[in-house]
This record gives structure tokens, sequence and C-alpha cells, in this order.
């Protein structure tokens, strides 16, 4: 099957493919207000430890960057998900702290059914989102366009970031 262009959010990808960065992908900690007010607001990043987390499978451990340089949080998640979609809405239902994406999150926080956490922390930086092809296949108009259109529309700041 042939595939011109896929979407991939990860550190940057190699071998075979070639990827073009269309947007930084931060990420935070954050939690419903009603989770913070019953279990209280961590104000240490040790303080996680004493909370219930909330990840899809294989999301945790937690690679996370603060002032002091990397910070790994390791942990098992509340619930048992492969669903990313489905950590949001039960961090979004207050039953526990997430690592989310800004862009998965925006809306959430901008109404204030999600708070963020420990703003001096974020998830790893090295993380990024990428358009990939096979190699060789960059200069195909269609999806030179395609990669093109997504690279203004993200830039300089994305529009879930601002």
């Amino acid at each position: 099957e042939r595939v011109d262009v896929a979407i991939r959010i990860s550190t940057e990808p190699t071998g075979s493919l070639a990827a073009h960065r269309l947007a930084e992908n931060h990420r935070i900690l954050c939690a419903a207000p009603a989770y913070l007010a019953e279990h209280g607001t961590p104000d240490t990043i040790g303080d996680l430890g004493a909370h219930r987390l909330l990840a899809a499978v294989h999301q945790l451990p937690w690679r996370l960057e603060g002032p002091d340089g990397p910070i790994g949080i390791e942990g098992n998640s509340a619930v048992r998900t492969n669903s990313s979609e489905v950590a949001r809405e039960l961090t979004i239902a207050g039953l526990g702290i997430a690592l989310r994406s800004t862009w998965d999150v925006g809306p959430a926080l901008r109404d204030g059914s999600l708070v963020r956490i420990l703003p001096r922390i974020w998830g790893a930086t090295d993380v990024a989102i990428y358009a990939v092809q096979p190699r060789g296949a960059e200069g195909a108009p269609n999806a030179r366009a395609f990669v093109d259109h997504f690279r203004a529309l993200f830039s300089p700041v994305a529009p879930w970031d601002i």
C-alpha cells in the first residue's frame, strides 16, 4: 500500500523516512480542578507519587524536563486503556493527573475544565509533530503542497499554543 505522507508525533524519525517538522509538541501536567480540590495540588515533582496518574498503555514512564534537567516519572496508570482520548476524558472527569499535549487539551485548559500543574515542568522537548514520507518521495507535488500547507498553518506558533 502506497502512503504519500503520514503524521507522527515522536522524536525525529530516521532511517527510510524523510521527516518534515510541522510543529512543537508541548506536553504539560494537568488535572481537573475537582481532582485537585479533593486530593490537593502537587507542589513538587516528588508529590506526584501520592497521586493517581492517568496514561494510555506505553505512555509511562513519563519523560519530563525541568529547570534542573531531565526527570523520569515511573508509575502505573490508575486505568488501563490503549486510548489517549480515554486518558484525556478521565482527566477532565477528575480521576487523576495526566501528561497531555497542548493540542489535545487546549480547549479544556481555556474553558477551565483542566488546569496546568507544576508549570516549570514539561514533557520531553525532543518530541515534535512531523510529516513523514518515504525517502525520494519528497518532491511529489501533492505531498509537497500538503506539507507546505501544514507548515504554514502551524508556523511560527501552532494555533493550540496561542
